[in-house]
């Protein structure tokens, strides 16, 4: 991981990032990180100017007025027409708070009458830099230049109030002492859905009515149960903010809609989601077994020549028809399907299969020429006990289906690795349920998808299934299949 930091992140990526890893925090703060970007990593982490009340600490019911907090603060006045002369010189000698304005229109009392003295300009400034004036020596030039001297130099009263502080530096203080409450959150259209640390529950109250400051939340949420393996959707609870589930997200240019207490949604995957649809063609067909709410089959429909979606949990199967209505798929290009995984591949893939290589008359779009065809199965937590299914799925139809004119199925599928060997772990995984070793012809890659927990990952391992697999009678011994190479040992013939 560090060795990848190193090679991929910019400078800019970094400032994006909070990393809470502890040996990548240690190597963002040692020297082997060029020096400029160790000074923006570690502005980027600072902790703001001037801080809350102690009072705030271990607040369990959300109390704004705790917030509120009485500073002098460094200041000098400018004339209203130089103050474009100090922007930039003093950009990192200001004062930066939320809803604050460094700059403001100063007291026009005891000054002489006259409209230049009434545009006269106030520049707040940090009192951790800056505690006299000869704390700007820095850019004493400039300041010459702007006719300002340490007659201007001055400190003024102000009052600070909760939205002086950004919702996540609230809670910072709120739970001094601890380490980082929130283990991760995600942002879907107007929900923030957090997963918060057993120990921050008693918090969770003022957690979720500070994290309902966030722009555009109108719902803070956490989870009160695992994913269901089955539909793959969660228990959750409202810590803040109007029960609507009902969401509307943008992702690589494309609108979808959903209930997100019904359905499956990890905005972290959209990534993924683009690396496979770039696989396909305008000639490429696409049976998505496992397809949600469509963030592979609704891309995939405008790219391809047809997508069969399917999914067995009826509000992702009603999502996904209003999906394709909502992006506009031409009919006939999408087909969905309200299936178990496995009795869409048997059942679906199947036929099609056997009208599209026969150029069935009643084809009228001509589907019979197309290059390859694909397989998403996007079900980490059990997807891989679906493999036994390509064992001998089209030996029904041999006698139907050109056997050497079929375009070998590219199946990518999804599953979590604890392993430190990740490849070599999903790969035996991989082939014990297919009941088929897999070689460089037919392996295409084993892919790191995202860390989904300490020591856990969610991998993508993309493969041609064999084609004597597919054709293989059912009820014979895997021995006895003299192109497809058996694995060997006792666990697989067991």
């Amino acid at each position: 991981l560090i060795h990848f930091i190193k090679r991929k992140f910019d400078g800019r990526m970094l400032m994006r990032c909070r990393f809470t890893i502890p040996a990548v925090e240690k190597y963002l703060e040692t020297s082997l990180l060029p020096k400029e970007l160790q000074r923006r990593y570690k502005s980027g982490n600072k902790m703001p100017a001037i801080q809350p009340p102690a009072q705030v600490k271990g607040m369990k019911e959300w109390n704004p007025e705790l917030f509120t907090k009485e500073v002098s603060l460094p200041c000098i006045r400018v004339k209203a027409e130089k103050l474009n002369l100090l922007k930039k010189p003093l950009k990192n000698h200001v004062l930066k708070l939320a809803n604050f304005q460094y700059i403001q229109e100063a007291d026009s009392s005891g000054q002489e009458p006259g409209p230049r003295h009434q545009q006269d300009k106030i520049v707040f400034l940090n009192p951790e830099l800056v505690k006299a004036f000869s704390d700007l020596k820095s850019v004493q030039e400039t300041l010459e230049k702007a006719e300002v001297n340490e007659s201007n130099f001055s400190f003024t009263q102000c009052q600070l109030h909760s939205e002086n502080w950004k919702p996540l530096e609230k809670l910072r203080y709120i739970l001094a002492g601890e380490e980082d409450p929130i283990s991760g959150f995600s942002t879907i259209g107007h929900i923030i859905h957090l997963n918060l640390k057993d120990y921050a529950l008693p918090y969770k109250s003022v957690i979720g009515t500070v994290m309902l400051e966030m722009p555009g939340i109108r719902t803070v949420v956490t989870k009160t149960s695992n994913i269901d393996s089955t539909f793959r959707n969660f228990e959750l609870e409202v810590l803040a903010g109007e029960p609507n589930f009902e969401v509307t997200v943008r992702e690589s240019g494309l609108t979808y809609k959903f209930d997100f207490s019904k359905v499956y949604w990890n905005p972290r995957l959209s990534t993924e989601h683009g690396r496979v649809v770039e696989m396909l063609t305008s000639r490429s067909i696409l049976f998505d077994a496992c397809a949600g709410v469509g963030p592979f089959a609704i891309p995939a429909a405008k790219r391809c020549a047809r997508v069969y979606a399917n999914d067995l949990n009826p509000e992702s199967y009603k999502w996904l028809q209003q999906n394709a209505q909502v992006n506009k798929i031409k009919p006939g290009r999408l087909h969905s399907f309200n299936l178990d995984a496995q009795q869409f591949l048997r059942e679906v893939y199947v036929k099609q299969m056997l009208l599209l290589l026969q150029a069935s008359e009643h084809d009228s779009e001509n589907l019979d020429e197309f290059d390859d065809v694909h397989i998403t199965m996007n079900l980490p937590a059990m997807a891989i006990t679906f493999l036994p299914v390509f064992q001998g799925l089209l030996y029904s139809e041999k006698d139907n289906i050109p056997r050497e004119n079929l375009p070998l199925p590219i199946v990518h599928l999804y599953t979590f690795s604890k392993a430190a060997d990740y490849k070599a772990d999903v790969k035996e995984r991989v082939e014990e349920n297919l009941g088929c070793a897999l070689d460089n012809h037919h392996l295409q890659e084993i892919a790191f998808v995202r860390n989904v927990a300490p020591n856990k990952n969610m991998i993508r391992a993309s493969f041609k299934v064999p084609r004597d697999l597919l054709f293989k009678e059912k009820n014979k011994r895997k021995s006895e299949d003299s192109n497809c190479d058996d694995l060997t040992t006792k666990k697989f013939r067991e």
